[in-house]
């Protein structure tokens, strides 16, 4: 859910059953969950592992540091709002 909400593809497309190589129901199910448009299971799945591979094995050192920004950025909000309720 992480990497959806900041952008990146789903990290579970990597994580399949061992006898079939592929995911179960429930990786389609979050993908709809995460209002991610999904007309075909398998199809949706192929091209989100298409994306998951690139996106993690590009030698793009910004994609890693907007990853590493989001995150920051994101327990910056949580101090904050922590701040705010001992106010």
């Amino acid at each position: 859910m992480y990497e959806v909400e900041h952008g990146q593809p789903m990290l579970s497309a990597l994580v399949v059953i061992e006898s079939s190589r592929v995911p179960g129901p429930g990786f389609t199910k979050l993908a709809r969950h995460l209002n991610l448009r999904v007309e075909n299971d398998e199809t949706f799945w192929q091209e989100e592992l298409d994306r998951t591979l690139r996106f993690w094995s590009a030698q793009d050192p910004l994609l890693v540091l907007d990853a590493a920004i989001d995150r920051l950025m994101g327990e910056f909000r949580a101090i904050k709002n922590a701040v705010r309720k001992l106010q």
